[in-house]
């Protein structure tokens, strides 16, 4: 009977103060993922962590981490060149060494390169006709192929090269599956969006074309 006492007041009491410093914002969310369209036509995405920070994705650009400053209304982020105002349903995006650009935000569910980067991804392809995307996250390789109708996945291993590539390689059923990133500028061929890497993806001797952007630095 004491024993058990001894146990319990204990195992309440850290139960307790783990209640109390856990934030409102449950851990199993990572972040808001936004995306906006800009009078430009430019496509931006944006990832909302919890505190002053903030994961954007820009046209021609990998994700860049921006830090929030104060500011008279709405929530302006600045850093690397470029500067992020979301004031609610529109944003208003400044490049590095550009003229600010007006953007209006998409429905919810717009935004796969910020909700990639939000479960921790850290290199995400895309490719058309047919069309396709890939993403690296947690040492494996997830490619899904022809519309959607296919996924195949497996562990990788990452080789770099003195060309400013880089490779990863795994092996699954039933062949090798190999993504290959280089660093020259790429532009989708359906929507004309712009990226800073070139991507060759090769399932069981199958090549697809396409373009990427890192969402972490490696």
């Amino acid at each position: 009977m004491h024993y058990r006492s001894w146990l319990v007041a204990p195992l309440a009491a850290l139960l307790l103060a783990g209640c109390a410093s856990t934030p409102k914002t449950s851990t199993s969310k990572p972040g808001r993922t936004l995306a906006y369209t800009c009078e430009d036509g430019g496509h931006l995405e944006a990832l909302v962590r919890e505190g002053d920070t903030l994961t954007l994705l820009a046209p021609g650009r990998s994700a860049v981490t921006l830090h929030r400053v104060r500011t008279a209304s709405g929530a302006r982020y600045t850093g690397a060149g470029l500067s992020f105002w979301d004031s609610g349903d529109e944003a208003t995006f400044t490049p590095s060494g550009g003229e600010p650009v007006d953007c209006d935000l998409e429905p919810q569910g717009s935004a796969p390169w910020a909700a990639a980067a939000a479960r921790g991804a850290l290199f995400r392809a895309v490719g058309q006709e047919p069309g396709w995307h890939a993403v690296v996250a947690h040492g494996r390789i997830e490619a899904t192929l022809d519309d959607g109708a296919r996924i195949v996945t497996a562990p990788v291993e990452r080789a770099s090269t003195g060309t400013g590539a880089v490779r990863w390689r795994g092996t699954a059923r039933p062949g090798d599956l190999r993504l290959r990133a280089r660093d020259v500028p790429c532009q989708d061929s359906m929507n004309g969006r712009a990226y800073p890497a070139s991507v060759l993806l090769t399932v069981d001797g199958e090549t697809y074309e396409g373009c990427g952007r890192w969402l972490r630095m490696p």
